[in-house]
């Protein structure tokens, strides 16, 4: 393998037709998503400094005020489409630079101690990044269709930052109600599921007061949502969002009135909201027993599998498999 300075050596003496028919060649040679992540960009700083060694001076604090109007005018540019298609807000060597200014963002919002006075607004600031990057995972923003991949913050880990900021003010039922939707509505990631943004969620809950009004405002989104496919035809495109809002709220009131020792009635309320007839009634059936799996026990999980063969639901294979096993380890098959 060549030295950098035998390669340096080399380039002294070359044409300028020569060196650019190389930089050419060479690109060509890296996959898409390393130009797009780490060449591009690397290309545009260099030409930016004319090839010459800047020193790297570390950025200065600006003031909350300045932050603030940089992170909305980026939000604001990013729902606009301007770092994705051809516009003259955004200069195009600038646009896959997103990436670079989120995580920037991040940190200043992090470095907000709790006693600063800024200290709720930041959570809000991070709270609409999360927004937006979420939106970004169900259409095009940016270049990449991977937000949270691609800003190096994985969409669980982002959330949970974004749960640690809203609920180091307080408990409003305002907070509760954002965060909980954040939980279980929004555009997902690749790797991210529903199950494990509610979990995150449930686990900020730390009294049983936060807990049952956080089941009451589930509850309230069922009922908000259940009245809007009242007024829905039936092939309205917009029927399959609110069913699934519907659905995960509904797992989140199960998961915390099971936390909290009184999962019964949550379970009445669960399979009475959560599907409709026929073949989704075993759906729900099965989706119940997933939540009891996650946060009840085996006692709980037969009793709940027995209430649902009282419902005349006939349980998937899996299903009976465990419950067979649960008999014979009690000693009652």
């Amino acid at each position: 393998m060549m030295k950098v300075q035998e390669l340096r050596d080399k380039l002294k003496t070359a044409e300028r037709d020569t060196l650019e028919k190389m930089v050419v060649e060479m690109y060509k040679k890296f996959p898409k998503a390393k130009k797009e992540e780490e060449i591009d960009l690397l290309i545009a700083d260099l030409l930016a400094g004319i090839g010459e060694k800047r020193e790297k001076k570390p950025r200065e604090d600006r003031d909350f005020a300045g932050l603030k109007d940089e992170i909305l005018e980026f939000i604001e540019n990013a729902y606009a489409g301007n770092y994705f298609a051809p516009n003259r807000v955004i200069p195009k060597h600038l646009r896959s630079k997103w990436r670079f200014q989120v995580k920037q963002y991040v940190k200043e919002l992090e470095k907000i101690s709790m006693e600063d006075e800024h200290y709720k607004e930041s959570g809000e600031l991070l709270t609409k990044l999360y927004k937006m990057l979420c939106t970004a995972c169900g259409y095009y923003l940016f270049s990449s269709d991977d937000p949270f991949r691609s800003v190096g913050i994985g969409q669980e880990e982002f959330f949970r930052k974004v749960l640690t900021r809203n609920f180091g003010t307080g408990y409003s039922e305002e907070t509760i109600k954002e965060m909980l939707l954040l939980a279980g509505t929004v555009n997902l990631d690749r790797n991210t599921i529903y199950p494990e943004l509610e979990a995150c969620f449930i686990s900020f809950l730390k009294t049983s007061d936060v807990k049952y009004a956080a089941m009451k405002l589930a509850k309230d989104v069922v009922q908000e949502k259940e009245e809007q496919l009242g007024t829905m035809k039936e092939y309205d495109s917009r029927r399959y969002g609110v069913t699934e809002a519907i659905r995960e709220m509904c797992e989140i009131n199960l998961a915390i009135g099971i936390v909290l020792g009184e999962p019964e009635k949550e379970i009445t309320y669960f399979f009475k909201h959560f599907g409709g007839r026929g073949y989704e009634k075993e759906v729900a059936f099965y989706v119940a027993l997933k939540v009891v799996d996650i946060y009840g026990d085996d006692d709980l999980w037969r009793r709940v599998y027995e209430k649902g063969l009282r419902m005349k639901i006939s349980p998937r294979e899996e299903l009976r498999e465990k419950y067979e096993k649960l008999k014979e380890e009690r000693g009652e098959a």
